[in-house]
This record gives C-alpha cells, sequence and structure tokens, in this order.
C-alpha cells in the first residue's frame, strides 16, 4: 500500500508516478491539514482502466483513493467538496480511471 500523509510539499513523492505527484499538487491549494493519497492500481492489473499518461508515456497509474481534510470544505456538502476537486484536477482525470475521496472539514 503507497501512502503519503502530507500537509506540505516536503512529502516523499519522488517516488510517485506522474499522476499521483500532480494530484498531490494541485491539491495542495486547498491548504489541506491532512492529504493521503493511496495508488490502487496494483489492485487493478490487466483492468481497462489502465491508461497512458501525456506523452504516450505509461504510467500505470489509473485508481486511486484520497484522504483529504481541508478548513476549506467548512460549509460545503459532500458532492460540493467533490466537485471542488475534480475542478482542480481538471484535465489529470482523463488520465484516473477511478478515484475514491474522502474529503471532510
Amino acid at each position: 500500500e503507497d501512502s503519503d500523509s502530507s500537509s506540505s510539499s516536503s512529502s516523499s513523492s519522488s517516488s510517485r508516478g506522474p499522476i499521483a505527484r500532480e494530484i498531490l499538487e494541485k491539491l495542495a491549494k486547498l491548504q489541506p491539514h491532512k492529504l493521503e493519497l493511496i495508488d490502487e492500481s496494483h489492485k487493478h492489473a490487466g483492468h481497462a482502466g489502465l491508461k497512458e499518461f501525456k506523452g504516450g508515456k505509461a504510467s500505470g497509474e489509473s485508481h486511486f483513493k484520497l484522504i483529504i481534510e481541508a478548513a476549506c470544505f467548512e460549509t460545503l456538502p459532500r458532492v460540493k467538496r467533490h466537485q471542488l476537486i475534480y475542478t482542480l484536477l481538471g484535465d489529470l482525470m482523463s488520465s484516473i480511471h477511478a478515484l475514491e475521496i474522502a474529503a471532510s472539514p
């Protein structure tokens, strides 16, 4: 299980793939006090959801579990929290087959 609990850019993201690094970078804008990203792609080996990342480089990253806690979620219902995350991830979502989200204040 690959996870990273971090609220700063000092996390050990160098061992992560390009999609995971970009997810963490984009979500850091929310200034979370907890940010955990678990790459569960290995559980889906051979699954149609294993896509290629930008530039035709196969990253093997496709399925993630996200646990994020941020003050900005305080007044938002769950659906709006998820929409905010999807908006921040933008075009990157086309490279992600599954993203399980647990977002709380």
